[in-house]
Order: structure tokens, then C-alpha cells, then sequence
């Protein structure tokens, strides 16, 4: 069944092209000269700030899975090591320092095959780092005073840090580290409004986007 986009938000802003670079500067880091598997990777393949072309000016090394099959043949067409697999049942055969999934986990149905591949795909040492709409971020009230929730039409819930925890915790992982990530927001009188908001708040609130690290858990 195939799913119709639904009206943008009459709040929304228009996020122009470049939007991605303030997250992507948080997750080099993560993958500085490490093998990195990149779920999720092929969205966004058209832009110029395309997060996993990105991502690969840093890493040592990095292969993406996506189970979007136009936007894969688009990635590999672009030079990029991108293959059709499904995140929730993946298998690539080797392993990486780092399991990567951006904006992934909050659009799948089946959260404990992904959990369970990326601990199969990651070294002993290796780290998985996750990104997702922040549940309890002020903007998602905002958008609630206008009668709808802003819900992407492929999202299947949403998190916090407790809820994303437990889960982690449920399916063999440790949390390393939790932090929300910062943005820009666009128009002049909007981002006036927006940092003067934000500047009040503690970062789980004023901040859309939760930033998750964790490792194998150890007996």
C-alpha cells in the first residue's frame, strides 16, 4: 500500500538546502577515520547536503544499506557503496566501528531485528549512535496548537531519552551518552522568536533532535 505525502504543516518552515550541516558536524566526530555502516543511507542522495556523501569525507571507510531501491541505484550511480538490504533483518557480512543510523529508528516496525543486526554488525569496541526526533521538543507542541501533531507520513512513534533507553537497555546495549542537537533555524524574525524561546528551556526541551551512543553491553 503506498502511503500519500501528507500537507506541510502550516507552522513548518521551509528548511532550506544546507539544513543538515549542523548535524552532521555533531556526528563526524563519531566517525572520524572509523568503518562505518550507515543505515538509512541513501535519503537525501539528491542534496547537497546529502548526510551519508558527507559522513564519507571522514570516515576510513563506510557502506550504506537503505531499502529505498530508486534511491540506491541514485546513491551507486554517485559512486557510493550503498546496498538494498532491509535494517531490520540486515546481514553484510563483516563488522564496523561504528553502526550509524540517522533519523531511521522512529520510521521502522520492527525495532528489535534492527537492535539485533546492529549489535551482529558492530566490533567488539564499536559504537552505535543514533539520531531521532526528540518526543518532548518545544516545537512539537507548537505544532499541536495548530490541531495536528508535525508527523513524518513513514513514522511509527516517537521517543524520548527514557524510552529510547529502555529499549536500548532491553535489547543488550548500554547507553554512553545522550545529547540533543542544535540547529539553525531559518528566517530572521523566526530564529529572533526561536532562540529567544530556546534560550529559557533546559536542551530536552528546546531541542527537535535526540542524539543516542551505546555499546554492547558485557557480561
Amino acid at each position: 500500500m503506498t502511503i500519500g505525502l501528507k500537507k506541510k504543516h502550516f507552522l513548518q518552515p521551509d528548511w532550506p538546502s544546507g539544513v543538515h550541516h549542523d548535524r552532521i558536524a555533531e556526528i563526524v566526530p563519531y566517525v572520524s577515520n572509523k568503518d562505518v555502516l550507515d543505515v538509512g543511507a541513501a535519503n537525501g542522495y539528491q542534496r547537497k547536503d546529502w548526510v551519508h556523501a558527507q559522513l564519507a569525507k571522514h570516515a576510513r571507510r563506510i557502506v550504506g544499506i537503505d531499502i529505498d531501491a530508486a534511491a540506491v541505484a541514485g546513491a551507486r550511480a554517485l559512486g557510493y557503496d550503498v546496498r538494498l538490504v532491509d535494517a531490520q533483518s540486515v546481514d553484510v557480512g563483516e563488522t564496523f566501528d561504528v553502526v550509524f543510523a540517522g533519523e531511521l529508528i522512529e520510521h521502522l516496525s520492527d525495532f528489535s531485528g534492527f537492535l539485533a543486526a546492529a549489535r551482529r554488525h558492530l566490533r567488539a569496541d564499536g559504537l552505535l549512535v543514533l539520531t531521532t526526533p526528540n518526543a518532548f521538543s518545544i516545537s512539537n507542541f507548537v505544532y499541536r496548537i495548530g490541531g495536528k501533531a508535525k508527523v513524518h507520513h513513514e513514522h511509527t512513534c516517537w521517543f524520548c531519552e527514557d524510552t529510547l533507553a529502555t529499549l536500548l537497555h532491553r535489547s543488550g546495549f548500554e547507553v554512553t551518552e545522550t545529547k540533543y542537537l542544535r540547529h539553525q533555524t531559518p528566517g530572521r524574525l523566526r530564529s529572533f522568536a526561536a532562540r529567544t524561546v530556546r534560550g529559557l528551556l533546559p536542551d530536552r526541551v528546546a531541542w527537535r533532535t535526540l542524539l543516542m551512543t551505546a555499546r554492547v553491553s558485557r557480561p
